[in-house]
């Protein structure tokens, strides 16, 4: 059976994800779309689309008795700080992911797309923001620790 490119080329599934992952919602046990947008400050209606699609990609659970999300083992990946920082939007790293949203952009002018989106190319974006340089620096220390030995093993 042949691949699906539309498969391949969904955005909205790898964005609920990250959302999930920015707002911590894998941390909460369970709850209803109001309990868990109460405790992650967000729209209790779009905060139960998200919860909704997450379910569809297996990411959640909904028990249609209680009304009660919880986040399925996959979803529970998403509690790991490690996989939290590699996935969080507002992460040096989950910036310059967003920025491959304007790659048509770089392709046909040559420009940086993370230069365009954010007003300022990735290393002086990270060098003003003491958060986003926290980050960064965690994500290559996971890099250097996880990473390096995998490559290695690979290599006489």
């Amino acid at each position: 059976m042949t691949q699906s490119i539309l498969a391949l080329a969904d955005v909205a599934t790898p964005m609920a994800i990250r959302v999930a992952a920015t707002l911590g919602l894998a941390k909460h046990p369970e709850g209803t779309a109001a309990e868990l947008a109460s405790a992650t400050g967000t729209a209790p209606s779009a905060l139960a689309c998200l919860l909704d699609h997450l379910v569809t990609a297996g990411v959640f659970a909904f028990d249609a008795e209680s009304g009660r999300y919880r986040p399925t083992e996959l979803g529970a990946q998403l509690r790991d700080d490690d996989t939290h920082r590699l996935l969080d939007i507002r992460s040096a790293g989950g910036r310059a992911e967003l920025a491959f949203a304007d790659l048509l952009g770089t392709i046909t002018t040559g420009a940086p797309a993370y230069d365009h989106r954010y007003g300022r190319d990735f290393w002086t974006d990270i060098d003003a923001e003491p958060r986003l340089r926290r980050s960064f620096d965690a994500q290559m220390n996971w890099r250097f620790r996880v990473q390096a030995p995998q490559i290695a093993e690979r290599f006489d």
